[in-house]
């Protein structure tokens, strides 16, 4: 389920890139290897590198998995990978990473961009085409999922329930989160100079900075 904005007008869009924040996980599971016998990040790419809307990949990952990463790309021949960047002390700062190699590879063309988690594989060729045809349309994109347990929301203090909000009306943000790149490189930008580099998302981030989502 994509959660769509309002109709932006007058919007031409010609390139369209992915952001993937990968941490190296070394320790894989019997089962992870039996359901995913080449790396999790191979089969997240590959959902990307197939996809005829997508024109470019940047992957920012922790600086020491950058040669690991090289190789599983050049082995499964993953061709739009564009950047490797070195991730930062926080996912929020891992994204804004990968949003500025994202900027050089636009080469100043206006850009959608699709930022994703790369150890999660389980996404669509349909997905990721709603995804770009929202922020077409609407200027932004936020997959869903929609709740199947009662959500809670407590008091940090002594955390007693405060609310609980009708299961009906609420949803479980999931990846990819979808932009213009001018957009979220903005709003990125801005929370950086607040001292702010602890944002749990981006669409946290966009909301919090008022964007109408």
């Amino acid at each position: 389920m994509i959660k769509r904005l309002r109709p932006v007008k007058n919007c031409v869009i010609s390139v369209a890139l992915v952001i993937l924040v990968w941490q190296v996980l070394f320790q894989v599971s019997r089962y992870d290897a039996a359901l995913f016998p080449s790396p999790i990040i191979a089969h997240t790419l590959q959902h990307f590198e197939d996809h005829p809307m997508i024109d470019a990949i940047v992957v920012a990952c922790i600086e020491s998995g950058i040669g690991t990463l090289e190789n599983i790309v050049k082995k499964y021949h993953i061709t739009k990978v564009k950047k490797i960047v070195p991730g930062g002390e926080t996912g929020q700062d891992s994204i804004y990473n990968g949003l500025c190699a994202a900027k050089e590879v636009a080469g100043g063309e206006d850009a959608i961009v699709l930022i994703h988690d790369g150890v999660r594989p389980m996404i669509t060729e349909q997905l990721i085409t709603d995804n770009i045809n929202s922020v077409k349309e609407f200027g932004s994109a936020i997959t869903t999922g929609v709740v199947t347990e009662t959500i809670l929301v407590v008091d940090d203090e002594d955390e007693k329930i405060k609310e609980v909000p009708e299961r009906a009306k609420s949803r479980v943000a999931k990846a990819p989160q979808s932009f213009r790149l001018e957009d979220i490189l903005s709003a990125h930008e801005r929370a950086r100079s607040e001292g702010k580099h602890d944002f749990i998302d981006s669409c946290t981030m966009m909301k919090t900075y008022g964007h109408d989502l």
